[in-house]
């Protein structure tokens, strides 16, 4: 009886060990997947493009999290494929990714809020394309008033 009941518990205490560590890499692996990186060059006034480099940190709900850009400002002589970027600014923040838009009530989109941002006068709106793209838009979340400029950022 007594052998039985080691074995029991032996087998009882294999269990638990191999049960935890996998939970635990497997909370590793899906913690790394909730981040996104898009990135793309957009039109800029007074410059030869922005580089923007959006990074998304989803929380476990998937709705929200925390972001990070880059935008690099290209300088006259630099070309878009040398990678010769003369300025960039770099904000931090949080965002939502919230349903309905002027042109579908289904269409999602992204709002980032930078740090320390109390008004919605400095926040970001991305409609979400799709799976790979999303496009800047305007806080009234209409696009582009020229559809020739190109405001989409892709998923790295």
């Amino acid at each position: 009886m007594k052998t039985l009941y080691l074995i029991f518990g032996a087998s009882m205490l294999l269990s638990a060990c191999s049960t935890s560590h996998k939970d635990s890499s497997e909370t590793s692996a899906s913690a790394e997947s909730h981040a996104v990186t898009y990135s793309g060059i957009l039109p800029a006034a007074d410059a030869e493009g922005v580089r923007y480099i959006l990074t998304l940190d989803y929380d476990d709900d998937g709705s929200e999290g925390d972001f990070k850009l880059a935008e690099v400002y290209l300088s006259g002589g630099a070309t878009r494929e040398s990678g010769s970027d003369s300025l960039t600014f770099r904000t931090t923040g949080d965002f939502q990714v919230l349903t309905g838009t002027p042109q579908s009530a289904t269409q999602k989109y992204i709002k980032l809020v930078p740090e320390n941002d109390t008004s919605d006068a400095n926040s970001l709106y991305f409609v979400i394309d799709s799976d790979s793209t999303i496009t800047m838009v305007s806080s009234s979340l209409t696009p582009a008033v020229s559809s020739d400029l190109n405001y989409t950022l892709t998923k790295q």
